[in-house]
């Protein structure tokens, strides 16, 4: 069975994202969770970068990649 890692579109979804699992370190905090009220069989993450990390065109390099 493959999952797809699709981006966020509604506020809502991103909230219930955030009662999910979380994987954390020193430089990156990443929520993920299946969404129940979806129909498809996807995988939702949301990466949150700390300022540790670098300025803000260094943290989003590091998100995309």
């Amino acid at each position: 069975m493959k999952i797809k890692i699709v981006a966020l579109k509604r506020d809502e979804d991103f909230k219930e994202l955030l009662t999910g699992r979380k994987l954390s370190n020193k430089y990156f905090v990443m929520f993920y969770k299946k969404l129940v009220n979806k129909k498809s069989n996807n995988l939702n993450i949301s990466i949150v970068t700390k300022k540790k990390l670098g300025n803000a065109i260094e943290r989003n390099l590091a998100r995309r990649r």
